[in-house]
């Protein structure tokens, strides 16, 4: 399902090594190796790392290069700021780094110069993908820079596979939903792990990832009507799944639930769900976790460490550990849906929702034909410094703990779900409804008032089914596509009814429940409205 074609990337990995000056600088200034890194940069600052980095030129002005690109950043006051808003920028579905503007004041006109370079540059839209990438990647953390060169090889995935132009970086700070791929309603109604129970959700959409770095990877077919989704692998398969797609395995790998008995591929529209290491080591590396099985001993005997003897996607450098996963795109209407499998011993209950962005009714895809899936990309995450993946799950699961309000005792979460004073019961009892107050009223009196002296529009039976079962799951987002007769994709945004410093939230959302626009733009704030929920 992937461009399978190879060639030397010797010129690329030659023109790595030059790119590994920004990190020598790195070292010698002794700055932080931190995400905050790059947006710290003065113009003074980036000058010289670019300049460090940027190629010798053949000629009589070896340095020629090297100063035209420094003087612009100094003439047009650049600073990490701008290179981190030009990454930004990237996470707009169908946005490319040479259209943006950061790009274009630092390398256009400068292809002929590049064609000079002593080095294997190629031009230098090439050279500023990499050199970006690299530096940011540099910045992180040392795990991630050394994952994306463990993967990104000739003997794993070369050069020619690499699809720079749709290279992106996701904020920490994210929060988003746009359409993406064919909306299609769904009902989850699998039995097989935290079961469905006929609840209804609507697919076609994505959501941030936010904290990863999206490597992008070429594909030999239009995906665009597909729905994104992730896929964790061992690096082990990752050469074998750049070069001939997701296959379906000749054995089971870590359990088969709701396989029916058939040879399938898994994967999950939720990145958290995908990056657990349970999802990316074969039954027998999985046996060998505990502490005194032959393997586990062989390999603390000799030094390596628990991620290198199970060959899990986790890179661990200096202290700091990096994730991976594939980002897919699967064909609408070949896979079936299925709650959280994970044993207690993993998640420890399915009444805890695992993702707040993805419902544990919803965090398996199953597809039987490896056809309709193909790999778009490769998903890298830094862990906070010194986090094992294991310790950073069970973080996480107390974070999902305090997000639904579990009772230990009861076994039961127990935040309410009572906005607007609606008490929860059938689904089928409660509607929503939108402010349709005029557009050119003031926003805040306006469209986004709770106010009763607004008219409100209620939504179609089918559409309040999805927000309230999202909002029910403690979800912080309800996909509801392009309602009939609406003039573009909306989803819900619950706000301040998900994100709630009293829920375990860093910060409470500064906001109610709202409906907004789905566009890939992710232009949402002229196109706001308060939702309200009402009992029929």
């Amino acid at each position: 399902a992937v461009n399978s074609h190879l060639g030397s990337s010797q010129c690329v990995l030659r023109f790595s090594l030059t790119l590994r000056r920004v990190v020598d600088q790195l070292v010698q200034r002794k700055m932080a190796l931190t995400p905050q890194a790059v947006a710290t940069w003065d113009t003074n600052t980036l000058a010289e790392m670019l300049y460090a980095a940027i190629p010798e030129v053949i000629g009589e002005h070896p340095i020629a290069l090297k100063v035209k690109v420094a003087d612009r950043v100094r003439k047009n006051n650049l600073t990490g700021q701008d290179i981190i808003g030009m990454l930004t920028e990237m996470t707009k579905p169908g946005s490319m780094l040479s259209a943006a503007k950061t790009y274009k004041t630092l390398f256009d006109g400068l292809d002929a110069d590049f064609d000079q370079a002593k080095t294997a540059t190629r031009h230098a839209k090439a050279f500023a993908q990499v050199v970006v990438m690299k530096m940011v990647l540099s910045q992180t953390s040392p795990a991630l820079a050394d994952a994306e060169q463990s993967i990104f090889t000739s003997s794993v995935i070369p050069d020619e596979l690499r699809a720079r132009d749709y290279d992106s970086y996701y904020p920490v700070d994210q929060r988003w939903l746009i359409q993406c791929g064919e909306q299609v309603p769904f009902t989850y109604d699998s039995e097989v792990g935290h079961p469905g129970k006929g609840r209804k959700g609507m697919h076609g959409c994505y959501i941030a990832p936010s904290g990863w770095i999206r490597i992008a990877v070429k594909a030999n077919l239009d995906w665009s009507t597909w729905h994104k989704a992730y896929h964790g692998t061992a690096m082990k398969n990752v050469n074998s799944i750049a070069n001939q797609g997701l296959v379906r395995p000749k054995a089971a790998q870590h359990g088969a639930a709701g396989s029916m008995g058939k040879m399938v591929v898994y994967c999950s529209p939720s990145i958290e769900y995908s990056s657990h290491w349970v999802y990316t080591a074969t039954r027998q590396e999985l046996d060998a976790k505990s502490p005194g099985s032959p393997s586990r001993v062989a390999a603390v005997a000799s030094g390596s460490s628990i991620e290198a003897s199970l060959d899990l996607p986790v890179v661990c450098k200096d202290g700091s550990y990096a994730q991976y996963v594939f980002e897919v795109r699967v064909k609408p209407g070949s896979y079936r849906a299925q709650g959280n499998t994970l044993s207690d011993s993993l998640w420890e209950s399915w009444g805890i929702e695992y993702d707040p962005v993805v419902s544990s009714r919803n965090l398996e895809w199953i597809v039987e034909n490896e056809e309709d899936i193909v790999v778009t990309g490769v998903m890298l995450r830094a862990l906070p410094k010194g986090m094992h993946p294991k310790e950073f799950n069970a973080q996480r699961l107390e974070t999902m703990k305090a997000h639904v309000g579990w009772d230990e005792t009861e076994k039961v979460a127990t935040r309410p779900r009572g906005y607007c004073g609606v008490e929860p019961g059938a689904i089928s009892a409660v509607a929503w409804e939108w402010n349709a107050a005029p557009a050119e009223s003031d926003k805040f009196n306006g469209p986004l008032s709770y106010d009763d002296k607004w008219d409100w529009m209620r939504y179609p039976d089918e559409i309040s089914e999805i927000i309230e079962s999202a909002y029910l799951d403690y979800q912080r987002f309800a996909f509801i596509g392009r309602p009939e007769g609406a003039p573009g994709p909306y989803f819900i945004d619950f706000g301040s009814e998900c994100e709630d410093t009293t829920w375990g939230w860093p910060r409470t959302c500064g906001h109610g429940p709202q409906q907004r626009r789905a566009d890939s733009d992710q232009k949402q704030d002229w196109r706001m409205r308060a939702v309200r929920r009402v009992q029929k």
